[in-house]
């Protein structure tokens, strides 16, 4: 039998083949030492060949970038497997595997608490409390975005988790260049919110104002469609200027109001509904197409006038029943009218019954009788009311006469009223106060409106005039503007240095509080302090003023410079330096300041000087220039009297010319009816020159006369008081106006009258007062 052999394969064949090996390192030789700090052997002696072998140098290289590569591997994988507080207890205590980039780990770890951070403080910016029950914190810490600071808000945060940081040069790097990064971001989200809301409202506004122009139209009888359109388009480019809209903003807000009197109708006509929102998309407009002219909003008309007709039709359906409720109404209240109902009801018989017909007529008469008998009992009660009435006129009247005196802050401490029902109660102080104040400012707009309208105004600044009332007004009373404080510190809220940096123009808001800074800064400076609630707005805008008048910056560099010096965040250390230089220039004030020479009282002026100089350093201005700036910002702020320096933001100063024309003197300046006062107080007695005055500490507005070297009080024989108030300051002007000061004066220096019985006889019968004594010493 035959066996079937396996076929024989090829043997494989062999093929040479060449490798390079590496000679210098054996595969188990480490890179370096165990410590990752010191090279191994043979890496130095590749490094020896660095100059030698160019291959040598890269082998060199190419371990170095391998040991670092997987250093920051270690450190990434130390900083996953471990938690962030325990991890930075560890970097705090050094006890970090060896191998692991330090560098590296506490950069990163840096960053990982910087992102804990973040998203806490994302939803507290979002309006999320983050407080917890165990929390020492109370309330919610959720940030306001309608009015919070939100640069100010994240730098607070900020500093506060970095409390948390291991104190290593990498990780509060690491921090705070992941913090910055989110506080731009967040920044940026604030602006971006705040032009949102302040768009939608101004839409909001426009819309409200072109549909109340038509309801208002209506309401006075008018019913023509084109005319209520023309009404509306009269008002179309006032409303756009008020609320700052562009035309197709506004044609939006026209569109939208439409659209509310298709949904609402017209009742009473709900005919003339459907033709007004006619008129509106389709009537002429000058200059302009139709509004339903255009692609834009073509679909929006007829759909908007397709659903003015399903008001329409729905109106009308109500309408057929409505005569039946108003007349079910009017005998409900005994105000039927019985002879047109009963031919309604004959000329309509299915809408009654005869026995609703007799039983509404029933329900009118009796009606009747119960109003004859309220009658008696509302005559009675309008009476109450006009006695609550002319009680009400009577606050106002005495709260109108104090705003006029300046003396609306010493109004009693309650006030009692008759109410409508003819029992008493009592305002208190404050309540009268704030309105007071309300009520003065509602009679200035109603001034400015009536001003306005008046044809011969035409070119007349009403809104400047408006605003010297006012400031009248709040200068002679120490009270607040409602609205000015609000404009200021929304002003200073919304003054970030990144954004204005990066920014063409500042935002609008911040250009009207300048702007309002501006006219009290140059008018009343007390007036101005008044409504700053804090010393960081004082020193915004001071630093804004200085940089615009004196460092002569441009309105955008100066409101950067403002900002970087007020709200930077920066470190005070950098700035001692230029704080030193700012103390060494101030010893030298003669010099810098000639004003200063001959200034009793210079050291009261020093703490506004030093700090005002200190914020201009923030803003980067030279140490020399911004103490320069300083002096000359906060002497303006002071009155020279005779060589004594005087507040002149004193409210009682700054009222000196609302006072005079209060009580019909001729205009005359504070300091030249104190010069005047102190060369008659000198008389024969003293240099006039040598004296001046200072605030008492016992009261605003009362001054003494001091030596104006010593500054110690003087006395006189003139007759004139060596303490004044504001009110004796007055009266010494009036006498001096009406030619009476030498015989007041005369008056005051004339010895007290006897009270002796005999010559308390002689003058009640004309007689001169003499001496008792006086014969008997003649003899």
């Amino acid at each position: 039998m035959a066996i079937k052999r396996p076929a024989q394969s090829e043997p494989q064949r062999l093929r040479a083949s060449a490798q390079a090996v590496n000679t210098f390192v054996r595969p188990e030789a480490p890179l370096l030492a165990p410590d990752a700090a010191q090279p191994t052997a043979l890496l130095r002696l590749a490094d020896s060949l660095r100059n030698v072998s160019p291959a040598m140098a890269r082998l060199g290289e190419s371990y170095r970038a391998a040991n670092e590569e997987a250093g920051e591997s270690e450190a990434l994988g130390l900083r996953l497997k471990t938690e962030t507080a325990e991890l930075t207890a560890r970097i705090n205590s050094g006890d970090i595997p060896e191998g692991v980039n330090r560098m590296a780990l506490d950069m990163g770890h840096g960053e990982d608490i910087a992102r804990q951070d973040f998203e806490d403080l994302r939803k507290r910016y979002l309006g999320e409390s983050t407080v917890t029950p165990d929390s020492s914190v109370s309330g919610s810490n959720a940030f306001d975005r309608d009015t919070g600071d939100v640069d100010a808000w994240f730098a607070g945060v900020a500093r506060e988790g970095e409390r948390r940081v291991p104190k290593t040069e990498a990780a509060l790097y690491g921090y705070r260049k992941q913090m910055d990064a989110f506080r731009k971001q967040l920044i940026a989200e604030q602006t971006a919110y705040s032009e949102k809301r302040t768009k939608e409202a101004n839409l909001d506004a426009a819309y409200k104002d072109l549909y109340g122009t038509a309801v208002g139209s209506v309401s006075s009888g008018e019913r023509d469609p084109a005319k209520i359109h023309a009404n509306m388009r009269d008002a179309f480019d006032k409303t756009r200027r008020i609320h700052m809209l562009t035309p197709g903003e506004t044609d939006e807000a026209m569109a939208v109001a439409a659209n509310s009197i298709a949904v609402q109708g017209i009742p009473g006509n709900p005919a003339l509904g459907v033709e007004l929102v006619k008129e509106i998309f389709l009537g002429a407009r000058d200059g302009a197409p139709p509004l339903g002219g255009s692609a834009k909003y073509a679909d929006i008309a007829s759909k908007t006038i397709e659903q003015a007709q399903k008001t329409a039709g729905e109106l009308q359906r109500k309408l057929n029943v409505t005569l039946k409720v108003d007349f079910t109404e009017a005998a409900s209240t005994g105000t039927l009218d019985e002879k047109r109902f009963i031919g309604f009801t004959e000329a309509n018989s299915h809408v009654f019954s005869q026995a609703e017909r007799e039983g509404i007529l029933i329900q009118n008469r009796n009606a009747l009788q119960t109003a004859r008998e309220k009658n008696a009992k509302v005559a009675e009660k309008l009476q109450l009311e006009a006695v609550a009435q002319a009680s009400e006129q009577s606050v106002n009247h005495m709260l109108d006469g104090a705003g006029k005196a300046g003396t609306l802050l010493t109004i009693p401490e309650r006030t009692t009223y008759t109410k409508a029902d003819g029992s008493t109660a009592t305002y208190g102080r404050q309540e009268l106060i704030d309105r007071g104040v309300e009520n003065k400012l509602a009679e200035l707009d109603a001034w400015a409106q009536a001003e306005t309208a008046k044809p011969e105004n035409k070119n007349a600044d009403i809104p400047g005039m408006k605003f010297d009332r006012e400031l009248d007004y709040f200068k002679r009373n120490p009270v607040k503007h409602p609205q000015w404080a609000d404009v200021l510190n929304a002003g200073y809220s919304s003054a970030a240095p990144d954004t204005l940096a990066a920014a063409n123009t500042a935002p609008p808001h911040l250009l009207q509080a300048v702007e309002l800074y501006e006219k009290l800064e140059a008018k009343s400076p007390g007036l101005l302090e008044r409504h700053l609630n804090s010393q960081g707005a004082k020193d915004f805008y001071q630093t804004y003023r200085t940089a615009r008048t004196l460092l002569r910056q441009d309105e955008r560099q100066a409101l950067h410079t403002a900002a970087l010096a007020t709200k930077g965040v920066q470190d005070e250390v950098q700035f001692q330096p230029a704080y030193d230089k700012v103390e060494t220039e101030l010893a030298k004030a003669g010099s810098i300041w000639p004003w200063a020479q001959g200034i009793e009282n210079y050291g009261e002026m020093l703490t506004d000087i030093r700090r005002l100089g200190r914020v201009l350093v923030r803003g980067n201005v030279n140490p020399e220039a911004a103490l320069q700036a300083a002096g000359e910002a906060v002497r303006k702020q002071y009155t020279n009297i005779n060589g004594y320096m005087l507040r002149t933001s004193d409210r009682n100063i700054e009222s000196w010319d609302a006072n005079m024309a209060a009580v019909k003197l001729q205009p005359r300046k504070f300091e030249e009816t104190v010069l005047d006062y102190l060369q008659r107080y000198a008389s024969d007695q003293h240099d006039p020159s040598t004296l001046s005055i200072r605030p008492m500490t016992n009261g605003v507005g009362t001054w003494a006369v001091i030596d104006a070297v010593t500054g110690f009080p003087i006395e006189s024989n003139s007759g004139l008081s060596p303490q004044f108030s504001i009110r004796d300051l007055l009266q010494f002007e009036k006498d001096v106006q009406e030619g009476n000061i030498e015989e007041k004066l005369k008056e005051l220096r004339r010895p007290p009258k006897s009270m002796a019985p005999h010559n308390l006889i002689r003058r009640a019968f004309g007689f001169e007062d003499t001496d008792l004594f006086e014969d008997d010493a003649a003899e």
